[in-house]
């Protein structure tokens, strides 16, 4: 299935009357991120506060990667600011969204934000 075709199955998914769950909302923003469109993404994001998913932690960092990937840093920043608990994919996927930007003395401070926040070794996110 391609990434246009996973987005039409989500909008049959709302017209038919099926409800998304924290499941779909990554696959769909990861398409979005993928085919680089914001504007769609943004209007799923929406349906994510309708349906109360916002505290996702899936969600969440799909939004991180979303927004990073289609070069919005303030959205990804706002949406890792407001997490109550962030993952080692948290920071990895904020430090992707600078580095997509070329803002490197920016990824660095985050790195030293992951330290002193006790999280992973740093450079466990940049190996895998």
């Amino acid at each position: 299935m391609s990434l246009v075709e996973a987005l039409f199955m989500y909008l049959e998914m709302l017209e038919s009357g099926v409800e998304p769950d924290n499941f779909t909302y990554p696959a769909v923003f990861k398409a979005c991120a993928l085919l680089r469109t914001l504007e769609e993404g943004m209007q799923i994001h929406g349906h994510v506060f309708k349906l109360g998913f916002q505290e996702d932690l899936f969600v969440q960092n799909s939004l991180i990667n979303l927004y990073g990937k289609c070069r919005d840093i303030r959205n990804s920043r706002m949406v890792f600011e407001q997490m109550d608990q962030k993952t080692i994919a948290s920071w990895s996927a904020l430090v992707s969204a600078h580095a997509n930007l070329g803002m490197w003395s920016e990824c660095l401070g985050i790195f030293a934000d992951m330290n002193s926040e006790g999280c992973l070794r740093a450079e466990e996110s940049v190996l895998g």
